[in-house]
């Protein structure tokens, strides 16, 4: 029976406004917008790590996925693809460990609820890897428009020294922790959010071909939400930037012929003087920022007088003695739950139970790191699967470089382009949770492991594809 449900050029639009749905889900999963389902007070401060919460991410994510698939349906000789095999297969394990812990969570509701987010986000997955050419566009707009809207708002913020009073936008006056937080619940997802749609514009500078405009186009839309990133004082979203920046830089020098290199070489070297012009203005705009509210800030100012204090020896022992006591929480969790873990999603009540199980409210979240968050929840075998994919981009290269080395020419430098903001996301899971456990993280975690699957699968020394 054939499958064509509407005509061609019917299914090609609804599949192409399916994808522009999924990349509104991805570019909006950074804003605060929320309907709470159902929420304990007592038993945790955070509505999500006790009952149910919608977010407007979710509206569109649902809707673009079932746009996207009858689209698909409607279109006869299309296959799903899912990416590489040692990509793919242990991100479905981890779904269907997730499906599997219902059975053992102490709350099933919660275990269940989290298999259909993950249910869903692997259809995201599929979605971006299948698409992989067609999406980019409504991605990288969808992902540069919400950027700019962060970078601006958390500038007005890092100037003012506190929120600038946009609730109608998402911005939450309440969640002001002394850092510029954009429109997200905090500095860190929103440096995250920040510092991956930066690493992608700098692959685009990078990478696309063109004239001067495409140029200052994407070297503008690496600079915006990069003054963002450092406006959040995010210290792992920065480092994260930075190392997706220099891993791209590198393995394109190395994959670039003689003429190509010098290409690079200038590229590289206006990205850098445009950093340092950007750096001046923005010294200009704290020192225009202290002095207009005849305030004492000098030049140097109080924003960046935050973010170096940030960046401090001392700030940063302090933020590894907090990674070190989730360890000692998640320690006796784990012992109990080697194998299965505690299920998905019950490690915030599961710390609570070990640490202060009479206690009435208080902050009870996931551990800063999703490998330990990971082999709490999941077990072993879940951190095992996390771990792959974890290395999954250097599987990738190896295998890029043995092709090279046969004198077949690796995948194009096309296949870069979301290398680097995967980069960010992985360093980011080793210091924080979001990735994984909060909506300002899952969400563009799946899109860009996906995006990145479908670039990993093109070019002669391409690995092979997963069906």
């Amino acid at each position: 029976m054939d499958k064509i449900l509407i005509g061609p050029r019917a299914a090609a639009g609804l599949g192409y406004a399916g994808l522009i749905l999924l990349a509104l889900a991805v570019s909006t999963s950074f804003l605060t917008f929320n309907w709470v389902i159902e929420h304990h007070p007592e038993a945790n401060l955070f509505p999500e790590f006790t009952g149910r919460v919608i977010y407007l991410s979710d509206i569109f994510l649902f809707a673009g996925l079932a746009t996207w698939a009858i689209g698909w349906y409607s279109t006869p000789g299309r296959s799903i693809q899912c990416g590489p095999r040692y990509l793919f297969l242990p991100l479905l394990f981890l779904v269907f460990m997730t499906i599997l812990s219902v059975a053992w969570a102490e709350n099933a509701t919660l275990a269940i609820f989290t298999a259909a987010r993950r249910v869903l986000l692997l259809g995201l997955y599929l979605a971006m890897v299948t698409e992989a050419r067609r999406n980019l566009a409504p991605v990288a707009v969808a992902l540069f428009a919400v950027a700019f809207l962060h970078s601006g708002v958390a500038l007005a913020q890092m100037a003012k020294g506190a929120p600038v009073g946009l609730p109608q936008l998402g911005e939450v006056a309440h969640a002001w922790v002394g850092q510029p937080y954009g429109l997200a619940f905090n500095p860190n997802p929103a440096g995250l959010f920040l510092a991956v749609v930066s690493t992608l514009a700098y692959g685009l500078f990078l990478t696309k071909e063109g004239g001067w405009k495409v140029r200052a186009w994407t070297l503008g839309c690496f600079l915006i939400p990069f003054s963002g990133l450092v406006a959040t004082s995010s210290r792992s979203a920065f480092l994260g930037g930075l190392l997706g920046v220099f891993v791209v830089t590198l393995i394109a020098w190395l994959w670039s012929g003689p003429a190509r290199r010098r290409l690079l070489g200038n590229r590289v070297g206006a990205g850098g003087l445009s950093l340092v012009v950007a750096g001046g203005l923005y010294l200009l705009f704290l020192s225009a920022a202290g002095n207009s509210d005849g305030g004492d800030r000098s030049w140097v100012g109080q924003g960046l007088t935050r973010v170096l204090r940030r960046l401090s020896l001392g700030e940063v022992s302090q933020g590894l003695e907090g990674r070190e006591i989730d360890w000692a929480f998640a320690l006796p969790i784990i012992q109990e739950h080697p194998l299965l873990g505690v299920g998905a999603g019950n490690y915030p009540q599961a710390l609570k139970a070990s640490i202060n199980p009479n206690a009435v409210g208080g902050i009870y979240t996931p551990p800063h790191n999703v490998l330990l968050l990971f082999l709490a929840e999941l077990g072993v075998f879940g951190a095992v699967a996390w771990a792959l994919i974890m290395a999954a981009p250097l599987v990738w290269f190896l295998l890029q470089w043995r092709f090279a080395q046969e004198r077949a020419p690796p995948a194009g430098l096309s296949s870069l382009l979301w290398l680097g903001p995967l980069v960010v996301i992985l360093f980011e899971g080793i210091w924080d949770f979001p990735t994984w456990a909060t909506q300002d993280g899952r969400v563009l975690t799946m899109a860009v492991l996906g995006l990145w699957a479908g670039g990993a699968g093109t070019g002669r020394g391409a690995p092979e594809q997963a069906t």
